[in-house]
């Protein structure tokens, strides 16, 4: 047994809390404080799989301070994207305005949710930021959302095309299976077809435990063409690229690893030769 992967040092971590409020708080509407113990879990298991998808890549996650080898942040978007078309690049581009945004926003009331304070507040509180800040936020959003469709590189540049091999693509492609994996081993199935409705409720019962996102990666994107016919019947004035975006659940595949850089806000030692050999 590989003592190295079950030890008391990665059962009970500080450090590994610490990482995953890190990059779960910038962009999570419950602070950490407020969380169930099942989703400080799912977060800390997000956590623990960034450092194997940079070790995929040839990098490692370590302290800047302890580290004689940094990487300059485009570095890591260069290995990442790729020969990425022009969409992708902006994806990451706004995609990282955005978490610059939030980091920003969750300076603002970081002490009411250390303190722990009841959700009203910090709604009140988040309401009362910057309207700057909240209306440049929106405007990235709002750019960020005829992209959605795009986020899945394809091979041919279309959305419903084969889905191209590329580390960006794989690297979200091991995030859904990591979700999938994780609701699999607490108990949830997969939802019937005849049972998906539109919208995020419409994806998943809790009463029941069963997700329409426990499926492979090429289902999300059928997933996403059912809710939208489904949008589609109720609603057949609305553009169907617009009811697809709203549906669609793949790109928070892509999300975190597009935006990490911002959301460490610390530079990734790179790994050595003798690493690489022995990884």
């Amino acid at each position: 047994m590989n003592d190295s992967v079950i030890s008391n040092k990665n059962i009970i971590s500080e450090s590994l809390n610490l990482f995953a409020q890190i990059v779960t708080n910038k962009n999570h509407e419950t602070p950490w404080g407020l969380l169930s113990e099942v989703k400080r879990d799912i977060n800390r298991h997000v956590a623990m799989a960034i450092r194997t998808k940079l070790n995929l890549m040839g990098f490692d996650l370590g302290d800047i301070n302890g580290s004689n080898s940094q990487i300059a942040p485009q570095v890591y978007r260069t290995k990442y994207i790729g020969m990425g078309s022009n969409k992708i690049v902006q994806i990451m581009e706004i995609s990282e305005r955005i978490a610059k945004l939030n980091n920003k926003m969750e300076d603002e009331f970081e002490e009411i949710k250390l303190s722990k304070q009841a959700k009203k507040i910090l709604q009140n509180l988040k309401e009362n930021l910057n309207d700057n800040q909240k209306l440049y936020l929106e405007i990235e959003k709002e750019q960020r959302f005829p992209l959605i469709l795009s986020y899945v590189e394809t091979k041919d540049g279309q959305p419903d095309s084969d889905i191209a091999d590329v580390i960006r693509n794989n690297l979200a492609r091991l995030e859904h299976l990591r979700w999938v994996t994780f609701y699999l081993v607490h108990g949830w199935k997969k939802k019937p077809i005849n049972m998906i409705r539109k919208g995020n409720s419409g994806r998943q019962d809790k009463l029941t435990k069963q997700h329409a996102c426990i499926t492979t990666f090429e289902g999300l994107i059928n997933l996403r063409k059912l809710q939208a016919k489904q949008i589609m019947e109720d609603m057949p004035s609305m553009l169907y690229e617009t009811a697809e975006a709203e549906s669609d659940t793949i790109w928070y595949d892509y999300n975190l690893m597009d935006e990490l850089i911002v959301w460490l806000e610390f530079e990734l030692p790179q790994k050595s030769q003798t690493q690489n050999n022995e990884s």
